[in-house]
């Protein structure tokens, strides 16, 4: 897309109906945009590549931010609410902005006078925002629906957090994030649970997974008592929740894991690193055993990596414990573990129907070491899982794994053994 079709993509934008409520934020960036842009269009010398390279990122990222999908309802409550989010998001552009014509030979045309009528503003969206918290009630009969109201209702608890002259509200969970916060990108995968996407969160990159609610949690209490669960782990080898949403359709906001899966990142790895990785899984398994706590859905696509501000890569286990999700038959997948089945990394005993415990964690742990050290999935890619489950629980075939992967679970061993195993088979070989 051109620079210019860009630009008119913006004026669109910044006129949709579901942007009314932030006109008066959004269109002064515009304006202060188009002034550059004209100047740089009639600039009788030559624009130097710094420069239109600069201008350009801002306008990327200011379309890239109206183009993006925003989570939440669209009610006027929603939108008095997001109001002081989209106006911080707009803060850094009249800055950058700013910096652009300090750094160049730009005029400083009355349009870019910004600081006052962005106070004015803020302070007009502030008083609104009071009103709305005072007296709620006057707003909450506008919207229809129990659902869109309980929305609401969060929302304006959270926003009446810290801000003075308003009595206290009932408390929101500690992780609670309201969904105007939330800026969705890419669209990652589907699955049994609902949909998973890039996004952003205060300009920080994170992974959304928005969640389908079994038919039995319609009112969100389990949704809760996973959120509250996952929040109070805090360990190096477990993918870091930053918040949740409870309200209108769930969602969790959790770490981007930037080196993928752990199969395909130790492709290619020295035997030594892949120990130390398989190490850090079994650590991280044992934090989760320790509270009592069953992942119950161990394969290679719930263990990824993620690269820490130092640099050091580090492995994590995702998706444990999410048993608020759905388990609809027919729900679109677009994975490879997907299309395969979980089948290659269930013990016998859940193949046969019984509940996930703490030694079919022990089996598909090992199941999962079996892939990362032969970089092939378990049983390979063209056996049927028909054919898996009668080897499994009819021949009893067993991986190379046996200590781990015993066909009886009390005889397998436990995490701390495995912890053990791993660091002195990471000391032991050469890189």
């Amino acid at each position: 897309m051109t620079l210019d079709a860009t630009l008119q993509e913006i004026d669109q934008l910044c006129s949709e109906p579901h942007y009314d409520s932030f006109e008066n934020v959004n269109r002064p960036v515009y304006d202060r945009i188009m002034d550059v842009y004209q100047q740089l269009r009639d600039s009788s010398g030559p624009v130097s590549m710094d420069l239109l390279e600069s201008f350009s990122l801002i306008v990327l990222r200011f379309f890239d931010m109206l183009d993006r999908r925003v989570l939440g309802g669209t009610s006027v409550v929603a939108s008095i609410c997001a109001s002081g989010t989209v106006a911080g998001r707009n803060y850094s552009f009249h800055h950058d902005i700013d910096a652009l014509l300090r750094t160049s030979s730009l005029q400083t045309a009355p349009v870019h006078n910004w600081q006052e009528t962005w106070k004015e503003t803020r302070h007009r969206q502030s008083n609104t925002l009071k009103s709305y918290l005072e007296e709620p009630e006057l707003f909450l009969t506008q919207i229809s629906t129990e659902k869109d109201r309980s929305e609401a209702v969060a929302m304006m608890q959270f926003a009446a957090t810290g801000l003075a002259g308003v009595e206290d509200t009932e408390d929101l969970p500690l992780w609670f994030i309201p969904p105007y916060q939330v800026q969705l990108g890419k669209h990652i995968a589907d699955g049994s649970f609902g949909a998973v996407y890039e996004g952003e969160w205060l300009d920080t990159d994170v992974v959304v997974k928005q969640v389908l609610l079994a038919s039995s949690d319609e009112n969100g209490e389990q949704f809760r008592h996973e959120a509250d669960l996952w929040f109070s782990l805090n360990h190096p080898n477990l993918i870091k929740l930053y918040g949740a949403c409870h309200q209108g359709r769930p969602f969790f906001v959790c770490e981007p894991a930037s080196r993928g899966t752990l199969a395909s990142y130790l492709k290619d790895k020295d035997r030594r690193l892949i120990w130390f990785a398989i190490s850090d899984v079994a650590l991280g398994l044992q934090h989760l055993h320790d509270h009592g706590i069953i992942h119950g859905d161990l394969k290679g696509n719930n263990i990824l990596v993620c690269d820490s501000s130092e640099g050091i890569s580090t492995a994590k286990l995702a998706d444990f414990g999410l048993s608020i999700a759905t388990n609809q038959v027919g729900t679109p997948a677009n994975d490879e573990y997907d299309t395969l089945g979980a089948f290659r990394w269930k013990a016998p005993e859940c193949l046969l129907g019984g509940r996930p415990t703490f030694a079919s964690d022990i089996y598909s742990l090992g199941m999962c070491i079996v892939e990362a050290i032969t970089g092939q999935y378990p049983w390979g890619d063209t056996l049927p899982d028909s054919v898996v489950v009668r080897n499994v629980i009819e021949n009893k075939s067993l991986p190379s794994l046996t200590r781990m992967c015993r066909y009886e679970p009390h005889c397998r061993i436990p995490i701390g053994a495995v912890i053990n195993c791993a660091l002195n088979l990471t000391a032991k070989t050469k890189s």
